[in-house]
């Protein structure tokens, strides 16, 4: 049996080589580090430090002239690079590519990556191909070895190293060596061909490009050793030539590190090749090497990212500005928030100084200010406090009220401070909130109560903690005191009592009142309902409408918002903080975005949430704009009137009752809504009998009620006998469609009434030539449960099939008969843990109350 084949030769000297690079590397860092140890152990670090401020600044000029004129050699690299690699940029761009590269590869080190990515940054915007960005990175980096090449093998053959007998007898050989690289560098050029390294081929620069690099190179790497040179001239007593070989050796080892632009590396190699020879001293040098760090990396660096980024502000300069709009736009959303925490930690710190049993000096303001008021000032400044920390939860809600009473109490909170001597950033904090809230005045628009929502969890754990801390704070500091069996207001009122006790008291009092009066408060008042100048608009527009709950407006129990032309409107009804919509907007189409928009910001103003009940499935993209969330609630029934016939074994049934109810003493009659009052008192009859019946009692909002204003406005079908009527329900119309609401028969009726008269509906409405009849919807009907299914579709599904509490599974299979066509409906609510809250207002809404739920 063969074993999985083993890693080729190639793979294991690549793996060796990684090793070997990382460990040169590591070795070549601990060195360094040793390095610095063992040379700057004796010094101490001021004389470094005085070394680095006693830099001459004709010194620093000097260095800076010859940093600049390098940085402009770096120009022509670039200049060369790109007509290289053929491409006909300017000289402007060419200097700026290379001056913003080399700035930062210099300092960060890989520079065939940091460079390169800045270039390709750089000139991908210029139209310049991937490939030639290639050829000018490459180009670069050649040139940039081969002219160190040059100039190392150069000094290493003319300049020895004096004191280090192994660097000195090294070095010709590795001169030598170095140069014949460039002259094979040379030829290759000069021959034309392909350089090939693997899969990479690379066409190599023509002989004059090749040595024009390559001197670019040199006078590079030497105006680099000049700078060295430049800024350590008067501490170092060997030539400039010998400076630059110690450089160019520091450079290697740094280089070979691949730490960061070699930080560290550089300077301990420095250290110990320059003063090794008696060069300099090590102080002295340390601090001229931190200048030429600074000088030579740090600035230019600092320079290319400020160029790098004007460049691209400037060329991206109106997508910039959007998205700083939009970001300015994101904080003022979550600057209530901000404001509410500051309200909130400014209550704490009032409740909590004035807690506390110091601060008694009053400054100078106790020749101005009568003693009264002083002693005052902490019990107000607790009471202001305790009332801040509940006005935060009215900030975080953008209530218009809450905005204007804790500016107020921050201006007296202020002058309470000033009054007691608190230190001037206390004011100052309180200036900065004051400013904050002048400049979002705009935010805080909500005109409901405070005492509206309930407190969450958090935050009346926060309030209690701030207020118990403020209490035990001041039992905490006088647990030494002797305490008497007094009673709360003969302590109150107690000359010798102390004040931080009684700021305490007030503090505990006042947020006790608070909470006293969000428990005591009665429910909010509920919206306005529609008057009888606005059911007759609604009415005028609910002829046209295309859906038949349309004509649940005449009930006269919900609010109605209109569209600005009066062409379209929608009904609501509150229940706590949800604004319920019963179906979409009635109207024209394009006037819902707009309606919809503006029953959106209705809520946000009184810090409700808007809920749209029964939605069509055309319409939820409108909602989804709105940034709510759907959920499926079920599906309604629609039979094509169309293509209804009493033909064929699935209508059996039907056609049965039919032949049932059709012989006397049975009378179908369809009542015209002028001729309804007549026989009101008999309806009410069959009605109160049905409701008893069934033991429950009337429904709101999505269903119609026993109503004679609502009753008078709609036809009524009825079957009667000789003597009474046995069944009746009313019925809705609009454009195409059509539908029934109140469904009541007498319990002694004979079985099948209800089909009787439904039939004669769906008949009738065929014959005057209605397309659908809307047999309202079966709810939780269609609701599938799978295994990524929500909780809430879970529930729904086990309460469709167990049929508890309500039967709806039945419902459905009673409307199955007359076979309807199923379509979804949806329920749009806000984000967030709302779902359980919506749906218990929806169902106590549609039972008209607590008792409703209860009572079925």
């Amino acid at each position: 049996m063969l074993g999985s084949p083993g890693p080729t030769g190639r793979t294991m000297i690549a793996r060796m080589l990684r090793a070997l690079r990382l460990l040169l590397a590591v070795s070549l860092l601990v060195i360094a580090v040793m390095a610095l140890q063992h040379l700057v152990r004796p010094t101490v670090a001021a004389e470094v430090v005085a070394s680095l401020r006693l830099v001459p600044g004709r010194r620093v000029a000097l260095a800076a002239l010859v940093t600049a004129v390098n940085y402009a050699v770096f120009s022509g690299y670039e200049w060369l690079a790109v007509r290289y690699a053929g491409e006909r940029l300017s000289f402007r761009r060419a200097a700026f590519a290379s001056f913003v590269a080399y700035g930062i590869s210099q300092s960060l080190g890989m520079s065939p990556l940091t460079g390169g990515a800045v270039r390709w940054r750089l000139y991908s915007g210029w139209g310049v191909s991937p490939r030639a960005v290639a050829r000018i990175v490459a180009f670069n980096l050649l040139s940039y070895w081969m002219g160190m090449a040059v100039l190392a093998g150069l000094l290493s053959l003319a300049v020895p190293v004096t004191g280090f007998s192994v660097v000195s007898a090294w070095q010709r050989l590795i001169g030598g060596v170095l140069l014949v690289l460039v002259a094979v560098y040379v030829g290759l050029c000069a021959r034309g061909r392909p350089l090939r390294l693997r899969s990479l081929s690379l066409a190599p620069p023509a002989p004059r490009f090749a040595l024009a690099g390559i001197a670019f190179g040199v006078i590079d790497w030497a105006l680099a050793g000049s700078v060295l040179a430049a800024m350590a001239g008067d501490v170092l007593s060997i030539s400039i030539p010998r400076v630059l070989t110690a450089f160019l050796l520091a450079q290697l080892a740094g280089i070979a590190s691949q730490v960061p632009g070699g930080i560290g590396v550089f300077e301990s190699v420095s250290l110990l090749l320059l003063t090794g020879s008696g060069a300099a001293s090590a102080p002295a040098l340390a601090g001229r090497l931190i200048a030429y760090r600074a000088l030579y990396y740090l600035v230019p660096l600092a320079l290319a990212l400020l160029a790098w980024l004007l460049r691209e502000l400037q060329e991206r300069g109106r997508a910039l500005s959007t998205m700083a709009v939009a970001g300015l736009q994101v904080l003022c959303d979550f600057s209530p928030s901000i404001a509410a925490a500051g309200t909130f930690l400014a209550g704490a710190a009032l409740v909590l100084t004035n807690a506390y049993p110091g601060g008694a000096a009053f400054g100078r303001l106790n020749h101005f200010i009568p003693d009264t008021l002083l002693e005052l000032s902490r019990l107000l400044g607790s009471v202001a406090g305790a009332a801040l920390l509940f006005l935060a939860r009215g900030i975080q809600r953008r209530l218009a009220g809450a905005f204007h009473l804790t500016v107020v109490l921050l201006v007296v909170a202020t002058l309470l401070g000033a009054a007691r001597g608190h230190p001037p950033w206390h004011a100052a904090g309180v200036a900065c909130l004051l400013a904050l809230f002048v400049t979002l005045r705009a935010r805080f628009y909500r005109r409901s109560s405070l005492f509206d929502d309930a407190f969450s969890p958090a935050w009346s754990v926060a309030i209690s903690l701030v207020i118990i801390g403020g209490v035990s704070l001041t039992v905490f500091s006088r647990r030494h005191a002797a305490y008497s069996a007094q009673t709360l207001w003969q302590f109150l009122t107690a000359s010798d009592a102390p004040r931080a006790l009684r700021a305490s008291v007030a503090a505990l009092a006042t947020a006790m009142l608070l909470a006293w009066a969000k428990l005591m408060r009665p429910p909010p008042v509920r919206a306005r309902v529609a008057s009888p100048s606005d059911l007759a608009r609604a009415e005028r527009l609910i002829g046209a409408a295309r859906d038949t709950l349309a004509c649940l407006a005449r009930l006269g129990d919900k609010s109605l918002l209109f569209s600005e032309s009066g062409r379209s409107f929608l009904m609501f009804s509150v229940q706590r903080r949800s604004w319920i919509c019963l179906g979409d907007p009635i109207g024209p189409g394009d006037e819902a975005a707009e309606l919809l928009r503006r029953f959106r910001e209705l809520c946000d103003e009184y810090d409700a949430w808007p809920v749209f009940y029964q939605v069509r499935p055309e319409w939820l993209f409108r909602y989804v704009d709105l940034g709510l969330r759907l959920v499926k609630i079920g599906e309604t029934a629609r039979v094509d009137l169309g293509a209804f016939s009493l033909e064929g074994h699935e209508r059996k049934a039907l056609r049965q009752i039919q032949r049932k109810f059709d012989r006397p003493p049975y009378q179908f009659e369809l009542v015209a809504p002028a001729n309804v009052p007549p026989i009101l008192p008999a309806l009410k009859v069959t009605s109160d009998l049905w409701l008893s019946a069934k033991e429950t009692r009337e429904k709101r909002f999505s269903n119609g009620c026993f109503s004679p204003s609502y009753l008078e406005r709609s036809p009524i079908a009825l079957l009667r006998d000789e003597r009474h009527i046995l069944a009746f329900c009313n019925v809705l119309m609009v454009v195409e469609e059509l539908s029934i609401d109140l469904m009541r028969h007498r319990p002694d009726s004979p079985r099948g009434v209800m089909d009787y008269i439904l039939l004669q509906l769906l008949l009738w409405g065929q014959r005057e030539g209605y397309r659908w009849f809307d047999f309202g919807v079966a709810p939780l009907s269609g609701v599938e449960q799978h295994r990524g299914a929500p909780a809430w579709t879970r529930i729904a599904h086990i309460m469709f099939e167990t049929e508890r509490p309500y039967h709806f599974k039945g419902l459905r299979e009673y409307k199955e008969k007359f076979g309807p066509v199923w379509s979804p409906r949806y329920l749009a609510y806000p984000p967030g843990l709302k779902l359980p809250q919506v749906i218990s207002d929806l169902i106590v809404l549609q039972s008209g109350g607590v008792k409703g739920v209860l009572g079925r």
